[in-house]
């Protein structure tokens, strides 16, 4: 039976870290203080019986120079 209250998640945030971070069953994730440059962030999912995405979904952003 399909429950999708109960999928975890996890991300890693490649250009920071190459670690997986478990996020358990949060769905928000909060970058503070990210200094200047290129990222990729990754997001993997299991649903509540452990079927995991075979690959993470990716989201790529720059954080540029402060204008000043």
């Amino acid at each position: 039976m399909l429950n999708p209250d109960r999928n975890t998640f996890s991300y890693r945030l490649v250009g920071k870290s190459d670690e997986w971070i478990e996020l358990g069953r949060t769905r928000d994730i909060t970058l503070l203080e990210l200094p200047r440059g290129s990222y990729r962030l990754e997001v993997k999912s299991c649903n509540n019986e452990g079927v995991c995405n075979p690959e993470p979904a990716t989201l790529r952003f720059e954080i540029p120079a402060a204008p000043w």
